[in-house]
């Protein structure tokens, strides 16, 4: 069965409520998609709001190559926060993810860039060392015979797997219709589309070919 080549569309990600950025009924996002792709929480930069009445449809029933003109036109015609032209927080300028489309390795540097820069950010460190600090750690005041840890003596090899654990990296996804995606939590990323992380880490380690039509690999190790 074809897909209808008209399928595509183009919305909007409303504020809510006045921002720095913008005002109330502003966009802060846009996007092109089909199906359910304007609901998915796969962005951290430009999540959907909650309220579904604040998403909109610009225009629907285009092919792909009208949709990726519009989005580009709107991106454009709004400007974007990160460049300081405007009120979106879209990272690209359009235009990315048609099928078939191999991302150019200037593009993949850019998202790089903003992934690491959104990783290290003060307030992110911030609050992932607060939610982990006293109290809030169950091994918090527990010392000698009394930590989970005592008498425990890893192999080098486990020396090994714990040290790379520690890494971070930034993975590149690409599902079945060859969209290509950003992230750097995979297990969160499988939460948000049903995939299991597990599969997700054996494709991108080179342990799998594909997972469910997903290709993936390591793009960049980040720290």
């Amino acid at each position: 069965m074809n897909k209808d080549p008209r399928r595509f569309y183009v919305y909007m990600y409303l504020r809510s409520k006045d921002s720095e950025h913008g005002p109330k009924l502003s966009p802060y996002y846009v996007g092109k998609g089909t199906g359910w792709r304007v609901f998915h929480k796969n962005r951290c930069s430009a999540p959907p709001p909650r309220d579904k009445s604040y998403i909109v449809f610009v225009q629907e029933g285009m092919t792909e190559q009208e949709a990726f003109a519009l989005e580009q036109y709107c991106i454009t015609l709004y400007g974007r926060i990160d460049l300081g032209t405007g009120i979106l927080r879209n990272l690209t300028n359009g235009g990315e993810g048609i099928s078939g489309f191999t991302q150019s390795e200037e593009t993949r540097k850019k998202i790089s860039e903003s992934n690491r820069k959104a990783y290290e950010s003060e307030e992110l460190r911030k609050h992932t060392s607060e939610i982990k600090k006293g109290a809030n750690n169950p091994s918090w005041g527990k010392k000698g015979e009394l930590s989970a840890r005592w008498g425990v003596a890893h192999t080098e090899e486990t020396k090994l797997k714990m040290s790379r654990s520690r890494e971070k990296f930034l993975y590149e996804l690409i599902d079945p219709s060859r969209e290509v995606y950003m992230t750097s939590n995979l297990r969160e990323f499988g939460e948000q589309y049903g995939l299991a992380n597990t599969h997700l880490y054996g494709i991108v380690n080179g342990k799998a070919k594909q997972y469910k039509g997903w290709t993936g690999r390591i793009a960049e190790r980040l720290r």
